[in-house]
């Protein structure tokens, strides 16, 4: 190699080198803006992160489940692939409520006051419930009937009377509507065989309408317990920060 060529040679190294330090350094720079403008948002935040270690977002489709675990054959129809998931689904919790022993004893919790009073409900109106839906997620996924939060929140202004009407006459005459039951049941794969029930976990998407019920009611009896003073000192969560949020 002469002179010439192993200079330019050299010039090419060099530059090469300034431009992979520059890259490195705008990659860096790029994800701590990332990081600093999604710090309030875990899921953007994890989303860098995932990027940032390559680590891609993983097929979580389920094309064929078995009926056990494991079986000669596998069901591919879709209406099957539902039974088969929803009973899996559906015997969690009992299986795991047979596994926990039974209690030797309870006191080891203080005995709870003697309450005269029965819960009220207070009556809702147009005001609560346009709170309540400003504090749904603005979620891109639909709910069981395929409704975006997003639609609910645009006609909040219109509905939200005829949503107190409704869950006012519901708690008096002690009813919650089966349509607000259904809920949208999607497996989500965890790992292992993805043809194995068991190695998937359900994720259940609620009516929007469902949620708001829920809410009117948790702040009613919450505000019983809290008042009453019912709760055990030793219960630290789901409680009272929301309730005092609301109050």
């Amino acid at each position: 190699m002469n002179s010439g060529i192993a200079s330019e040679f050299q010039k090419y190294k060099k530059f090469s080198n300034i431009l992979t330090h520059l890259k490195k350094k705008a990659k860096l720079n790029f994800y701590k803006t990332q990081l600093f403008e999604n710090s309030n948002t875990p899921k953007e935040t994890w989303k860098t992160i995932n990027k940032v270690i390559g680590k891609n977002s993983a097929d979580n489709s389920i094309p064929i489940i078995q009926k056990t675990v494991p079986v000669a054959s596998s069901l591919s129809h879709n209406q099957s692939v539902a039974q088969v998931l929803n009973q899996f689904f559906t015997s969690v919790g009992p299986s795991l409520a047979r596994a926990i022993p039974p209690t030797v004893s309870d006191t080891y919790l203080p005995p709870s006051p003697q309450i005269c009073s029965s819960v009220f409900i207070t009556p809702t109106c147009s005001e609560e419930i346009l709170k309540l839906i400003n504090l749904l997620d603005d979620k891109k996924s639909t709910d069981p009937y395929n409704i975006p939060v997003r639609l609910v929140k645009l006609s909040k202004n219109i509905i939200c009377t005829y949503l107190a009407d409704i869950f006012n006459n519901c708690v008096q005459n002690g009813i919650f509507p089966d349509k607000l039951k259904l809920a949208k049941v999607i497996p989500i794969f965890k790992s292992g065989a993805k043809d194995i029930a068991s190695n998937c976990r359900p994720i259940s998407i609620l009516s929007h309408f469902s949620k708001i019920f829920e809410k009117l009611m948790h702040i009613n009896l919450v505000s019983f317990l809290d008042t009453n003073n019912i709760i055990t000192k030793h219960q630290f969560g789901f409680v009272l920060d929301f309730l005092h949020f609301w109050l």
